[in-house]
């Protein structure tokens, strides 16, 4: 996904199977989407990590969405 695009998390799952599931089916949809593992962040915040695995859209499909 481009970097300028701005994202929003669409969902935050438990583990990755699950994660893979929501992409597969946003793309047989034709939208795409991407993955963010918050234990691989480098920067975490006051108290350490979220564990899950984001799932994130553009904020155009987020919008469309409503």
């Amino acid at each position: 996904m481009n970097k300028n695009i701005e994202t929003v998390i669409l969902t935050k799952c438990s583990n990755t199977i699950m994660a893979d599931e929501i992409v597969s089916k946003l793309a047989e949809e034709g939208i795409i989407s991407s993955l963010h593992d918050e234990l691989d962040d480098p920067v975490y915040g006051a108290y350490g990590p979220n564990p899950g695995i984001e799932v994130r859209v553009c904020k155009v499909y987020a919008f469309l969405r409503r």
